[in-house]
């Protein structure tokens, strides 16, 4: 068997070091842009690629792939519990599901659409200020129906792991919902079309509370998992033929 080319064990908290390094790159990356378009009045495309409330760019394929990340691990727990507790894998793999569906709406942006044929599907009904943006009342009514059914199986995980994820979902809800009600009303007060340097500084921390979320989301699904193997690293090695020989593997 050939020797890997890449070795590596990995510890949660040294995933996270590294994708909140990530992140503190591409928000710096975020602020040239607005910096050069909003401060010097000549945005240069290059720092454009990197503003958080851009579509299609590389802050928004960095969210997918940590949210695909997210959904994987958590289908991955899911199947582990099928083998200790029954009742908990619905809990697990209905959660990959809803992350696999933010990953994919943020990568197409999906909820977008809302914003220009939602008042249709609502039958008419235009809202104003907060809701602004007709996408926010879908989306909160379907995910508080179905976190009524995740309560019950949240209440019976370990205090570090209902800790972590309530800290995790409360600062990306205070962005993606939050901070994206107060983005909304400033759109629909000032009528500048997201067009200014207020509501870029806006989007930014929107955006930010988004990553810093799931990443603590992330680090409590990763510390659960580990845990439930009695290990306290992944084991990474990649052999000459670039698979994967062993991935996702707890070792002492």
């Amino acid at each position: 068997m050939s020797s890997p080319i890449i070795k590596a064990n990995l510890t949660p908290e040294r995933i996270v070091k590294w994708l909140l390094a990530t992140v503190s790159v591409l928000l710096v990356a975020n602020l040239l842009a607005i910096y050069t378009k909003y401060v010097m009045g000549h945005p240069y495309q290059i720092f454009w690629l990197f503003y958080f409330d851009e579509e299609a760019n590389i802050p928004t394929l960095y969210s997918f792939v940590v949210l695909v990340i997210c959904s994987v691990f958590l289908w991955i727990t899911g199947s582990l519990e099928k083998v200790r507790i029954q009742k908990q894998v619905i809990f697990w793999k209905g959660l990959a599901c809803v992350f696999a569906f933010i990953a994919v709406d943020e990568l197409s942006g999906i909820h977008e659409t809302f914003n220009n044929d939602g008042t249709k599907l609502l039958g008419g009904f235009t809202a104003d200020g907060y809701l602004y943006y007709a996408w926010l009342i879908p989306y909160g009514v379907f995910f508080a129906f179905i976190s009524i059914f995740f309560v019950r199986q949240y209440l019976r995980l370990p205090g570090q792991t209902k800790f972590l994820l309530f800290m995790g979902m409360a600062v990306f809800l205070t962005g993606c919902v939050i901070f994206e009600m107060i983005g909304a009303r400033y759109v629909a007060t000032h009528q500048e079309d997201r067009n200014s340097l207020s509501y870029a500084l806006i989007a930014t921390v929107e955006e930010l509370l988004e990553k810093i979320g799931i990443i603590i989301f992330l680090y409590a699904i990763l510390k659960f998992y580990i845990a439930q193997h009695g290990k306290a690293e992944f084991r990474i090695s990649i052999s000459q033929k670039a698979k994967i020989v062993n991935n996702l593997r707890g070792v002492s």
